[in-house]
């Protein structure tokens, strides 16, 4: 449709929804499922002081993206490690556990 080319030109100049493009027109989420292998390589990242990837590993426990389920424990021990190191969506992620 016209406006989902709209939404998705949009999103092109930076203005629009990130998950807009002209494979997925409507913006509908794909299934953010993640591989075991993806999974390590962020634990390997994060053993290196990649705080973004103690951040992405906190956020895919909390939303269910490893293995399609969700771990609060996981997601807490590693949104605070995140956190501690200044990650402010890591902050948000304890907010939400509580």
């Amino acid at each position: 449709t016209v406006e989902a080319v709209m939404k998705w030109y949009a999103n092109e100049l930076g203005y629009g929804d990130e998950t807009t493009t002209p494979e997925n027109p409507s913006g509908q989420e794909k299934d953010k499922t993640l591989t075991k292998q993806d999974l390590l390589d962020l634990i390997d990242k994060a053993g290196k002081g990649s705080i973004e990837a103690a951040e992405a590993i906190a956020e895919g426990y909390f939303k269910g993206s490893f293995e399609g389920k969700k771990n609060p424990e996981k997601a807490r021990k590693w949104a605070s490690y995140a956190a501690k190191h200044g990650s402010r969506k890591a902050a948000e992620i304890l907010t939400a556990l509580v």
